[in-house]
């Protein structure tokens, strides 16, 4: 019997793309699941795809008010939570020339500023054996030119998760992230609107690794169920990539 069964989980950026894929894995483990998105129409469409143990809720990540009410939804759903897999973020093309203020505000805020808020929202909901995962990135230990902003949130995410696991240690709460290379979702479809690019872009990231291919979402959905289970008990403050060798070998 799966160690997740009857845990509820609340994921944010549960949409689409790894979010989804991440609610759908630990459906399937039997948990019972909260996604979040800013837009209410994939919200409304992630909620009915994904069945009757998970609930959407539209909430926009980079508002601290927007998480304080998100923790007071999950709390009157299920009074308490045993996972929280950090996932809304961001990915905009960015380098020192021509990013402008408004531009790393808004990255800043989805990606740490919203995640940090999330965290504490929902802290008082954690009981001991809690486990808080977050979507970092490959990015936060290489440097890729035009990814500026980004890197530099996931590198603070990468350090977040450092803190929070000595930190929130005494309380039995277990924190890690897991750090995808390139991953098969709209993102690229996001970042680059142009198919032919976003389709070049695809088959460039796929030669970084040594696998010769993307990800799947499936892949790193696999990932953060294990470290939510009972059998990653001994494991906290680490950023395991999901990335097939990219930056590994």
């Amino acid at each position: 019997m799966s160690s997740l069964r009857g845990k509820n989980v609340l994921i944010t950026g549960g949409t689409t793309g790894i979010g989804f894929e991440t609610a759908r894995a630990f459906l399937a483990a039997s948990a019972n699941v909260i996604v979040t998105g800013a837009n209410p129409e994939r919200v409304a469409s992630a909620e009915r795809s994904l069945g009757a143990n998970c609930a959407g809720i539209v909430s926009d990540n980079a508002s601290p008010a927007a998480n304080r009410e998100l923790s007071k939804a999950c709390e009157a759903r299920f009074g308490h939570l045993d996972v929280i897999v950090a996932n809304a973020g961001v990915c905009k093309a960015s380098n020192i020339h021509d990013v402008t203020e408004a531009a790393f505000d808004h990255e800043m805020d989805i990606n740490f500023k919203g995640t940090l808020f999330l965290i504490q929202a929902c802290l008082p909901l954690l009981r001991p054996g809690s486990v808080i995962l977050m979507t970092t990135s490959v990015n936060d230990v290489k440097g890729i030119p035009g990814q500026l902003v980004y890197s530099a949130t996931k590198a603070a995410m990468r350090s977040m998760v450092r803190t929070l696991a000595a930190e929130l240690a005494p309380r039995k709460i277990r924190v890690n992230g897991v750090a995808p290379g390139p991953i098969d979702t709209p993102i690229f479809d996001k970042a680059l609107p142009i198919p032919e690019e976003a389709a070049a872009m695809k088959a460039l990231e796929a030669k970084f690794g040594v696998m010769d291919r993307i990800g799947k979402p499936e892949e790193v959905a696999a990932a953060f169920v294990f470290l939510a289970g009972e059998q990653a008990g001994f494991i906290t403050g680490i950023d395991l990539p999901v990335a097939g060798g990219w930056g590994d070998v």
